[in-house]
């Protein structure tokens, strides 16, 4: 059984963190949110279709990369999308070309000794693809499924989200709605259930996230949950 009918659909963690400073470093990157085909390079080859559709309203600043950053356009993109191509390369070596999360874990300079860094240390496992997310005002991400937790944890540091913001679950299609309020508090995110985010206010919803290649942050939650 997959791990994410053993987990919650999400789950404040105990890791809690300076909002305050959390602000400030945002404030100084302010400038530097870019859409998601140039913030995950060739991410996007294998995740075309879900970057179109569900991140078009969903800008970020890539704090770490696989070593090899490309910036491309949806067109680019598509270009380069090959299934067939690309689903021997997933077989064949899950991190080639960046094609993978596992691949982005390479600290960018202004990742480097700033207070995301430390905030991410702080957890157990490695960190892969950290970014800080921006979902414009008035805007929803398109429902989706991403991974298991098996492959990836999930992690959700909100820094400005208002209450009309709403993360959104369906699980044996029952909807479940909850605002992250922006304190410092971690959450984890089960990301193969599906999910969106209703961003319904008038400002813009930012957050770090990351995902953990790892389950020792969260493998509490397995037996609490069951």
């Amino acid at each position: 059984m997959k791990l994410k009918y053993k987990l919650p659909n999400y789950s404040k963690l105990k890791l809690k963190f300076d909002i305050d400073r959390l602000r400030q470093e945002v404030l100084i990157l302010n400038d530097q949110f870019t859409d998601v085909y140039s913030a995950n390079g060739k991410l996007c080859v294998t995740h075309h279709n879900l970057a179109a559709d569900t991140y078009k309203f969903f800008d970020q600043i890539a704090l770490t990369t696989n070593g090899n950053i490309e910036k491309s356009t949806s067109e680019e993109c598509f270009e380069l999308l090959n299934l067939n191509s690309v689903k021997n390369r997933i077989r064949n070596n899950m991190t080639d070309q960046g094609m993978s999360e596992k691949g982005y874990n390479i600290p960018t300079e202004i990742y480097k000794n700033s207070y995301f860094e430390e905030i991410v240390n702080s957890f157990k496992s490695p960190a892969i693809r950290v970014r800080i997310t921006k979902l414009a005002a008035g805007k929803s991400l398109t429902p989706h499924i991403d991974y298991d937790p098996s492959y990836a944890t999930r992690i959700i540091i909100p820094i400005y989200s208002e209450p009309k913001c709403v993360n959104q679950f369906w699980r044996k299609n029952i909807l479940e709605e909850t605002w992250f309020e922006p304190d410092g508090s971690s959450y984890f995110l089960n990301t193969a259930i599906k999910h969106s985010v209703a961003n319904n206010s008038d400002k813009d919803r930012i957050a770090l996230m990351f995902s953990l290649d790892g389950i020792e942050d969260i493998e509490h939650l397995i037996y609490e949950y069951e």
